[in-house]
């Protein structure tokens, strides 16, 4: 198989005016200038008070989430290369939404549009609507009802196998071996981003005639997917009977906002105490990779601070979609 048989999304290379590691700097500092001190705000944690954090400096990987801040006022990071997936529960809308553009956002001060693209799904229509035509959209448009998103998953799909074809013939086991190789340094084989589904209430999917098809889809991915640099992040109710064994066991880590009860709670973290955490930004973070779930002060970004960085990275990236 030639290198030109390949069928990517990206094998015309992504541009973009300036290079990552220049655009931290006069993001972190937009950022900083509205940033508060302390253990954050009764919305949550600043982002700002993170992501200029040394933990999160510090952290190499393009997938470095801010999480928050734990009880003793301690900036709490991790890794979704780590975690795999994630699924965010909880009863209050808003609490998750916020939660979820922070995150997205965090995740844009380490890597450009050719590193990481996100698919942005949204049956509710408004929790993603600051993010359209950002450079780092997959497709220039956010997914909200069934048949878009069931055919963008089955383009997400058939990357994931095109991605593990050009693997083998690389002779190579994920996509960090893939990006660093000869072939790709030498730009005879186009570089892999990471791609995020971020699906905001994934309840609001299992509805309509398409539901059983792209939970399937879902499922798979977080089967087989992280490998190949695709990972899930969900927002869920707490209504947990909706969603299939077969999702809640693939995507082990877990953050439960307010829910409605310690049997819920037990659902989700395996323990009681979610169902009595205050609106307030407080949530219980259970990664893949803890022995226990956390007790933490979620990261929150406002509607100034968001409008800001999204305007800078439109003006410095040239967007080009697939």
């Amino acid at each position: 198989m030639k290198e030109e048989d390949f069928n990517f999304f990206y094998a015309k290379p992504c541009k973009y005016n300036i290079p990552s590691e220049e655009l931290l700097l006069p993001l972190e500092l937009s950022v900083v200038e509205t940033a508060e001190s302390g253990n954050g705000n009764s919305k949550g944690v600043r982002l700002g008070d993170i992501i200029t954090s040394e933990a999160f400096r510090q952290s190499r990987s393009p997938l470095t989430i801010a999480v928050g801040k734990n009880e003793k006022g301690d900036p709490v990071v991790n890794n979704l290369k780590t975690m795999a997936h994630l699924m965010i529960f909880g009863n209050e809308k808003s609490e998750k939404e916020n939660f979820l553009l922070a995150v997205l956002t965090g995740l844009m001060y380490k890597a450009s549009p050719e590193e990481l693209r996100f698919l942005l799904i949204d049956p509710k229509g408004d929790a993603f609507n600051k993010m359209s035509d950002l450079p780092h959209l997959l497709f220039n448009t956010i997914l909200r009802n069934g048949k878009d998103v069931y055919e963008a998953l089955i383009r997400i799909s058939n990357e994931l196998n095109e991605r593990y074809k050009a693997f083998l013939h690389l002779k190579v086991r994920n996509i960090a071996s893939y990006n660093s190789s000869e072939k790709v340094l030498n730009k005879q084989m186009p570089r892999m981003p990471y791609i995020i589904v971020a699906v905001n209430e994934v309840d609001l999917l299992t509805t309509d005639r398409y539901s059983s098809m792209t939970v399937q889809l879902l499922v798979g991915f977080a089967q087989r997917a992280r490998a190949a640099g695709v990972h899930l992040i969900i927002n869920a109710s707490d209504k947990i009977n909706v969603y299939t064994d077969d999702l809640l066991l693939n995507i082990p880590s877990r953050i439960a906002f307010g829910v409605s009860d310690a049997q819920v709670s037990r659902k989700i973290i395996n323990a009681e105490g979610a169902e009595k955490l205050l609106r307030n930004g407080e949530m219980y973070f259970y990664p893949s990779d803890f022995i226990d779930p956390a007790r933490i002060r979620s990261v929150y970004i406002d509607e100034k601070e968001s409008n800001r960085i999204f305007e800078y990275i439109k003006a410095h990236n040239v967007s080009e979609y697939y």
